[in-house]
């Protein structure tokens, strides 16, 4: 079940990327076998890149790192929190954020997705803050008022790279995949700032 944790690692990464941060960190979120996400905001626009475990796990075994420090050192940004949570956290949450989202859009279920969710998360941020779900946000992040920064963010920006990173582990050429995610990260650092400027 993919869907739905995303919001989770937004949340976490929003908070950790406040205003006072530099805008060249990120956050990174570890998720069982789930997936790994890498997330980073400028000037109000938020993205998040969902990447397979698979591939972090593989690098961890070539680098001989354990899978935090193995998945910064293959994405390069500086990390302002690397966290790793349980299945069973994430679709806790992801229950109670579909929840929002369907009584805040008045859409079934089974549209919900991530790019939604995050988007009535931030939108709803302000009212949400002396709530349950505050509350378990809180608890899963560690941070005593998680929903503060997502007052700041104006634009959210879901890609989904667990297809396109999906690779044999036994033959992959790691300069190579370190080369395209600098690339692939950077335009999207470059969407940011345009995106801001219109």
């Amino acid at each position: 079940m993919r869907k739905g944790v995303l919001a989770i690692f937004t949340l976490l990464l929003l908070v950790s990327c406040s205003p006072g941060n530099r805008a060249s960190q990120a956050y990174y979120g570890l998720y069982e076998q789930e997936m790994a996400l890498v997330a980073f905001s400028q000037k109000g626009r938020l993205a998040v890149i969902l990447l397979p475990s698979s591939l972090i796990d593989s690098y961890a075994e070539h680098t001989a790192l354990d899978a935090s420090k193995a998945f910064v050192n293959l994405v390069g940004l500086p990390p302002s929190k690397v966290v790793a949570t349980s299945k069973e956290t994430y679709l806790e949450l992801q229950t109670l954020l579909t929840t929002l989202a369907t009584a805040a859009r008045g859409v079934e279920v089974a549209l919900v997705d991530d790019q939604v969710r995050l988007e009535v998360l931030a939108e709803s941020a302000g009212y949400l803050r002396k709530t349950e779900l505050a509350d378990t946000l809180a608890q899963v992040s560690g941070l005593e008022d998680p929903l503060a920064s997502l007052q700041t963010i104006k634009e959210v920006q879901v890609l989904d790279m667990r297809t396109v990173m999906e690779q044999n582990t036994e033959t992959i050429d790691w300069d190579g995949v370190q080369a395209y995610l600098k690339q692939y990260l950077e335009m999207v650092r470059r969407y940011q700032q345009r995106s801001r400027e219109r």
